[in-house]
């Protein structure tokens, strides 16, 4: 349970339905709030405090929680603060304009928790509707004991309607939400090489957080990539008004801070705009199943709503991409290239999936592509679906599959299952339930959301658990796929931790 403190045993907190100017309350929705008074000289330094969280088994872990601030500009603030070992006292949790709607004044005049930063208003114009804050907090996955607290330094309420804080909804967990990387790049430029060079040092140092896409351009040099299927990036780039190469954006570039031209070291990708940017559990699940044949691919996409209300219009992007490409000879004698989009299905426009959404709400898509005679390898083929919230500009969540050989039956691929795995997280073994047990050969695959696969193993007939060693493997975010005659027929995701 929540419990309520302060430093002189002034207290305004109520777990209720907030009374704030403005705000329509649901009946029955409570939330902690402060309920000030109007006595003069009012000082308050109170706080709600946690119950202890042991976050050692988390290896991304994010904070969200739903706010209002109602407070005298300048004067008021809240602030949230941790404490993991009650010797070293409280911290402040985060940094003013990091994270996401979190701190955003210096100065508070009545210091909150003892700080002189955190949530304040340089202004009266106080929220009337629940802001959505969330910040990262992976610096305290190590810990088995971390308590939360909201702290409030405020005084009374005045005649401009102040009415303090309030929250509700706090949420501690794994960040789940699979980022994409969108680069746009030239293999006759220097600076593109360049840059290339930088996506590829990114992307592996954030294994298991963020997958990329790369279009050839046709500028400022002849691209054979891009020649090969020029629309694709041209569509893409148009869409997100590319104004030269390189240039590179993440998970939609909803932000300004989500798009870089590498002109210097501020201008490209980095762990805290990643961070930041996933910095939401999605309100999508999405499944990716193909079946790689003799000729062709074929499969399905299966995206699913979570949330009671969603009325954003969706649009699903199948992506095909070949992870090395060695026929070239760039900028830099460069001769291999990355994850080089090759197609988008079931065209460069996507797929327009609507906006009448809710819980248990899925859609599907069908997809096909024969393949290009500019295809070097089918085994460096991988499928990238991800889909975009139209209204907001941003990519809510992918998913990957890579190349695996298929019947040649030409067969769609049947529905598949998620996956019973446990522990999760897990440390040094994890056990994949298949559900019963199969008739056929098949294996277990762990890839990791760079697309690589890191581990297989066999599926004997008879057997529906299996043992996973993978006290090998970094700490981070993997794709289990159950592979049966090339299809993909079970699925899951296995945190990793150390």
């Amino acid at each position: 349970d929540w419990l309520v403190d302060s430093e002189n045993d002034i207290e305004s907190w109520v777990l209720g339905e907030p009374d704030f100017t403005g705000f329509v309350s649901t009946t029955g929705d409570l939330a902690w709030y402060t309920d000030l008074p109007t006595t003069t000289d009012y000082l308050e330094n109170s706080w709600v405090e946690s119950p202890c969280f042991d976050l050692s088994a988390l290896s991304s872990p994010l904070v969200l929680l739903d706010i209002m601030k109602s407070f005298v500009p300048g004067t008021d603030g809240a602030v949230m603060q941790y404490e993991h070992q009650v010797s070293e006292g409280w911290n402040n949790l985060g940094v003013v304009d990091g994270g996401i709607n979190w701190y955003n004044s210096y100065g508070i005049f009545n210091e909150p928790g003892g700080s002189s930063f955190g949530w304040g208003l340089s202004q009266f114009e106080p929220d009337e509707a629940w802001v959505r804050a969330g910040y990262a907090v992976d610096a305290l996955a190590e810990f088995s004991y971390v308590k939360f607290r909201l702290a409030v330094g405020t005084e009374e309420a005045q005649s401009m309607g102040n009415d303090g804080f309030a929250f509700d909804n706090f949420y501690l967990g794994e960040r789940v939400t699979n980022s994409v990387l969108e680069h746009f790049t030239n293999s006759a430029s220097s600076e593109a090489a360049d840059a290339d060079k930088i996506v590829e040092e990114f992307i592996a140092d954030y294994s298991g957080m963020v997958i990329d896409l790369q279009y050839h351009m046709d500028y400022p040099g002849e691209d054979p990539m891009n020649l090969n299927n020029p629309v694709p990036p041209s569509v893409r780039a148009f869409n997100y008004g590319v104004p030269s190469v390189p240039y590179a954006v993440l998970n939609g570039g909803s932000e300004p801070d989500y798009r870089y031209d590498f002109s210097d070291p501020s201008q490209q990708p980095n762990g805290e705009d990643l961070k930041t940017s996933s910095l939401d559990i999605s309100p999508f699940d999405l499944s990716l199943s193909t079946n790689f044949l003799t000729n062709s691919l074929e499969g399905r996409v299966r995206v699913s709503c979570k949330e009671e209300d969603f009325d954003s219009n969706i649009q699903l992007y199948v992506v095909v991409i070949e992870t090395l490409v060695t026929a070239y000879t760039g900028a830099n004698q460069t001769t291999a290239f990355r994850n080089v989009v090759l197609d988008i299905l079931p065209d460069a426009t996507g797929e327009l999936l609507g906006n009448e959404w809710g819980v248990g709400v899925s859609k599907n898509l069908d997809f096909s592509w024969d393949y290009a005679s500019y295809l070097e390898n089918e085994e460096d083929l991988m499928l990238v679906a991800f889909i975009m919230d139209r209204d907001q500009g941003k990519i809510l969540q992918s998913a990957i599959q890579e190349y695996s050989p298929g019947t040649g039956t030409g067969d769609r691929p049947t529905d598949e299952k998620a996956l019973a795995i446990y522990p999760n997280p897990a440390y040094d073994y994890a056990y994949i339930n298949l559900g019963t047990a199969v008739e056929r050969a098949g294996a277990i695959r762990l890839v990791d959301l760079a697309g690589r696969s890191v581990l297989n193993t066999e599926v004997v007939p008879g057997y529906s658990i299996y043992k996973l060693d993978i006290s090998s493997l970094a700490q981070g975010v993997y794709m289990v796929q159950w592979m049966d005659s090339g299809a993909l027929r079970g699925h899951g995701k296995l945190v990793h931790v150390h």
